[in-house]
């Protein structure tokens, strides 16, 4: 990582953790947040089954657009991030001939 991407991906997450922050402020339930450190830790696990289970929590997160968008602008990040895997953030969608006109 460049030492700009770096930065912007620090700025990034600040921006992220903050919006987190004040939507708990609020009394809005962040499920990645929310519980003990073991019942939070599947949003960063290295197992494809535990990513799933933390992405289907992410259903309703108040965050789920800013997360997601970090996520999509920061793809090597591992963990869930909006709603959906490290995995299923770096794959690009197939090319579809029918859409193209």
């Amino acid at each position: 990582m460049t030492t700009e991407s770096s930065r912007r991906r620090d700025s990034d997450l600040a921006a992220l953790v903050e919006h987190l922050d004040a939507l708990e402020g609020a009394g809005r339930r962040v499920p990645c947040r929310a519980g003990s450190v073991t019942s939070t830790a599947i949003w960063t696990s290295d197992d494809p089954v535990e990513q799933e289970v933390a992405a289907q929590r992410c259903a309703g997160c108040p965050a789920l657009a800013s997360c997601g968008a970090f996520g999509l602008a920061h793809p090597r990040e591992l963990g869930v991030w909006g709603g959906r895997t490290a995995h299923a953030r770096r794959r690009r969608p197939r090319f579809d001939p029918s859409v193209a006109a």
